[in-house]
């Protein structure tokens, strides 16, 4: 149950939301770029706006990884 807190869109998009003020510049550019980024599919369990969050964090999750900073 501790899990799902964390992986759901809505726990996704509290934790950004948590991380923005400590993001850099840049890092702020990758996550706003993503949670831009147009969705493949419609959420089911989500709102729109959480789901555009998880998927911000998502990508700037991939970005930290791919340069190394993780």
């Amino acid at each position: 149950r501790q899990a799902i807190l964390h992986v759901c869109a809505h726990g996704q998009a509290v934790a950004l939301q948590g991380l923005l003020e400590q993001l850099t510049e840049e890092e702020q550019e990758v996550a706003r770029r993503g949670r831009n980024a147009k969705a493949a599919s419609s959420p089911r369990h989500a709102s729109l706006e959480d789901y555009h969050q998880a998927t911000a964090l998502e990508t700037l999750l991939g970005y930290l990884y791919l340069c190394g900073r993780s």
